[in-house]
């Protein structure tokens, strides 16, 4: 029997100042959840600049955390639809369903 691990990557720099979420796409396999806190939720607004997520596997899971959101205000409608959001409680069930915990800076 084999155990799945998956990984969860958090990102919280702005794409549009740092490489970590292309750094980050450029390494994640099907076994991967990113997930998208502080600024770089802005990542997550569907754009031309945001293109970076094109290259992303079908099975790779996206979370931004809603919060975030909307402190920044950021619309739900503005952002990628495979993007699914998550409260604070859903992050801490992200963090206690994946191991390991990858954070990029």
């Amino acid at each position: 029997m084999f155990l799945v691990f998956n990984v969860l990557h958090i990102i919280n720099k702005n794409i549009f100042e740092n490489a970590a979420l292309s750094d980050c796409i450029n390494v994640v396999d099907n076994c991967s959840v990113i997930l998208l806190i502080e600024d770089a939720v802005y990542s997550a607004i569907e754009s031309p600049k945001t293109s970076v997520f094109q290259s992303l596997p079908e099975d790779v899971l996206a979370y931004v955390l809603l919060p975030d959101l909307e402190v920044r205000g950021i619309e739900l409608e503005q952002c990628f639809s495979f993007i699914k959001t998550v409260d604070y409680q859903g992050f801490v069930q992200l963090v206690a369903d994946n191991n390991p915990v990858r954070s990029w800076f």
